[in-house]
């Protein structure tokens, strides 16, 4: 059986390594164990440079003021445009493909 803990806790190596294979991370605000923002915190601890763009349904200003002052690379009100959501993808890619080379 698997608990809440252990799932937020994977082993280090395996969070290491899954963050390496991925070029952008896309997330909710509102996730079971942890927030969004936590979890940004979490990866750029790891991997300073990974892009984040989160997506939510909640309507709070206070949201979007967190994650500018936190650093974000889009941030999306459910519902959104997937064409704008795919343009911030590849922007937020190619910026740190820009920035991982010099």
């Amino acid at each position: 059986m698997v608990t809440p803990s252990a799932r937020l806790r994977p082993p280090r190596h395996s969070w290491t390594r899954a963050l390496s294979e991925v070029d952008c991370l896309i997330m909710d605000l509102v996730m079971p164990i942890v927030d969004g923002f936590d979890l940004r915190r979490r990866a750029r601890a790891e991997r300073p440079d990974i892009p984040v763009i989160f997506v939510t349904a909640r309507d709070k200003e206070t949201d979007l003021t967190q994650a500018e002052a936190d650093g974000h690379d889009g941030f999306f009100r459910k519902p959104f445009d997937g064409d704008a959501l795919l343009s911030a993808v590849a922007e937020a890619v190619a910026r740190d493909g820009r920035t991982r080379q010099g």
